[in-house]
């Protein structure tokens, strides 16, 4: 037997669902130590089943959603999608950031081989892709933007020329 996380997703049109259902819904699967949210027309409920399959962890999922939910009055009789993970599965995606892998002027300095002011200059220019955030420390980047970047930048070493000056 494995443990197995089970999403069911399911609504009837046009009919609202109350809220005060979903609070029975919940008291009806607490022991499946369950999640659930809820808009005016669908309700996703996801709860932990012990099976010997991916296939019978499915089967009963759904099945006990359907029935704690009809049992709530919640409407279950269109199943808009269910989903399942294994529990390492569910672990190893929760332990996952939700957010970019991000860049700021000192670790992009370090990237391109130049001081912090040249990453300045850079941003000043709009030679840099367009940062995602500017906070009191500087400009943020998508590390992905960066490596695109990176890889087409032609660095010119030294200081650039200067146009003549030319006197009257």
């Amino acid at each position: 037997m494995a443990n197995w996380s089970i999403e069911v997703e399911f609504s009837r049109e046009n009919q609202e669902i109350e809220e005060n259902a979903l609070d029975e819904l919940l008291d009806l699967l607490v022991d499946a130590a369950v999640v659930a949210s809820l808009d005016a027309h669908r309700v996703r409920v996801r709860i932990s089943v012990e099976a010997q399959s991916v296939v019978d962890a499915i089967a009963a999922g759904v099945a006990w959603v359907g029935e704690a939910g009809r049992k709530a009055g919640l409407p279950t009789d269109t199943v808009l999608g269910v989903s399942a993970q294994s529990e390492q599965g569910l672990d190893l995606e929760l332990e996952e950031s939700n957010l970019p892998a991000l860049v700021g002027v000192a670790e992009l300095a370090d990237r391109l081989q130049v001081s912090r002011q040249r990453v300045s200059q850079l941003a000043r220019s709009r030679t840099l892709p367009t940062p995602v955030a500017s906070l009191a420390a500087g400009p943020v980047w998508l590390r992905s933007s960066i490596e695109t970047f990176v890889e087409g930048w032609q660095r010119r070493p030294g200081r650039p020329q200067r146009s003549p000056v030319h006197s009257r």
